[in-house]
């Protein structure tokens, strides 16, 4: 593949979806945690894009504490998720 398609495929797939989606502060952490998740399974299509760009998700996971986490729940996917897989507690 030539860098210009390296670039569209990866804008098409992942960063335009992702930006779209970018609207609401409490998705943040899914999205980015869903974007790094991805990156990791895009490494055997086009490894030196997605190590770049996990390079650069590490400057992002700053935000990723135990006080902002929880903001997560605020996310309608994940709420729902919730409820219909509920956690087995023993």
């Amino acid at each position: 593949m030539n860098r210009l398609q390296r670039m569209n495929t990866f804008l098409s797939l992942f960063y335009v979806p992702l930006w779209m989606r970018a609207s609401k502060g409490c998705d943040a952490p899914i999205h980015d945690l869903q974007f790094f998740h991805d990156m990791v399974d895009y490494r055997s299509i086009d490894k030196q894009v997605a190590e770049a760009v996990l390079s650069k998700l590490e400057n992002h996971r700053w935000y990723l504490t135990e006080e902002t986490v929880p903001f997560v729940l605020f996310n309608v996917v994940v709420r729902m998720q919730l409820f219909t897989f509920p956690l087995l507690v023993e």
